[in-house]
């Protein structure tokens, strides 16, 4: 029987790679930082990961599954003999503390003692793939045991840890014994990075693709940016749940044409031979995807979505890098400017933080100036499109 190794427990490993695990009858162990989950999980009958889908909530049960502390000597162990690991950690800066880990387990594979093994990489920020690969080999793993697969996950999930909102929502507590409830969406596409080396890979349900780029683009230019403008938009007007922020006609309408018209017509451009990109499969993208992001039963706050604006609203991530990417090919991403006005506000960031934030990315002082000079001139639009939402007099509903 082959083995799959979780580094992380949270909403995507438990909602996407534990259950693929499962269908595919592999061993399935975690490694976890916090020495009372791996506790928890390795005294549990069975983990519960709660599932949104169009009709409500269900409960995907997940069993037989083990635990290690990662300091655990037993992690290395059960990492020689996976042959595909899920890691799904806070960001690449964990990479570091984990590549001595998974050092020693390439060591020990390249003995005989484990087969080769794939390294599905969870984190949303380019080149993570290559960053884990990278702090691996520094730390004398060995590169022929490995091979690290880029993945784009649409999923939508989260993970909550406060007793009130897992027992007013009704959710089950993912592991017995702990506060903490993984929400997740039914929907399950995952694209992969095709693996270039002779590996064995038993997840199903991974659609890989020989350059995830259009793929990649279409998430943060696309779903990420979409998800950011509707989570700042209602922080702004203090609505709390990103399903109630599409209710608002000005809102939904605004961010639907700038994924339609603005980040839609750039990737038609660029990728018109890949099936997705066509205007029509554009438009069946964003109906499905507007559809799921205003699924009640997903309970996906604004805080959440907008959470780390340091992060979203950098120079190259997912506003202000799809309006430079727009704006590079000879059109106005108007839409997507108006809603970095929202995020912009909603985050009380002055030009001065704004500067600094774009500074350390590498952007010109020219190219910040252009920017800031370009949401000035857009001023009075937002203040126009603030008044239409309905700000002073009540917000007003979608029909």
């Amino acid at each position: 029987m082959s083995a799959f190794v979780g580094i992380g427990l949270g909403a995507i490993q438990a909602g996407l790679f534990l259950p693929r695990a499962q269908d595919a009858d592999m061993r399935r162990n975690v490694l976890v930082r916090r020495q009372r989950q791996a506790d928890a999980v390795a005294a549990a009958s069975r983990l519960c990961v709660n599932v949104a889908s169009d009709h409500g909530l269900s409960v995907l049960e997940l069993r037989d599954v083990g635990a290690a502390h990662l300091s655990d000597p037993v992690s290395c162990d059960l990492l020689t003999e996976a042959s595909e690991v899920a890691i799904s950690v806070s960001s690449v800066k964990d990479y570091e503390s984990l590549a001595p880990l998974l050092a020693r387990a390439s060591q020990r594979k390249a003995q005989g003692e484990g087969p080769p093994c794939v390294f599905y990489i969870c984190q949303n920020e380019p080149a993570a793939g290559a960053s884990l690969r990278r702090a691996i080999i520094d730390a004398q793993g060995q590169s022929d045991t490995f091979e690290t697969v880029e993945m784009v996950i649409g999923k939508m999930s989260r993970t909550i840890r406060d007793a009130n909102e897992i027992s007013q929502l009704e959710l089950e507590p993912g592991v017995q014994g702990l506060t903490e409830a993984w929400l997740v969406e039914s929907y399950d596409e995952i694209s992969i990075s095709t693996p270039h080396g002779r590996f064995d890979r038993q997840l199903p349900r991974l659609t890989a693709y020989s350059d995830l780029t259009p793929f990649k683009m279409a998430k943060l230019n696309g779903h990420n940016a979409a998800h950011a403008a509707l989570a700042y938009a209602g922080k702004v007007l203090g609505v709390e749940y990103i399903a109630e922020v599409m209710s608002i006609r000005p809102i939904h309408d605004l961010v639907y044409h700038a994924f339609i018209s603005e980040t839609g017509a750039f990737l038609h451009k660029k990728f018109a031979d890949q099936t997705l990109f066509t205007k029509a499969k554009w438009h069946e993208h964003a109906k499905g995807l507007f559809s799921r992001m205003a699924n009640p039963w997903l309970h996906d706050d604004c805080d959440r979505v907008g959470r780390s604006p340091e992060r979203k609203l950098n120079w190259n991530d997912r506003l202000v890098g799809t309006i430079r990417l727009i704006e590079s090919a000879g059109s106005i991403a108007y839409g997507w400017r108006l809603a970095l006005h929202c995020a912009v506000e909603a985050s009380e960031f002055d030009n001065d933080a704004l500067t600094r934030l774009w500074s350390e990315a590498g952007a010109s002082n020219q190219e910040i100036n252009t920017m800031l000079s370009s949401q000035r001139e857009l001023q009075p639009n937002y203040e126009n499109w603030r008044r239409e939402i309905g700000v002073d007099t009540g917000l007003k509903q979608k029909d």
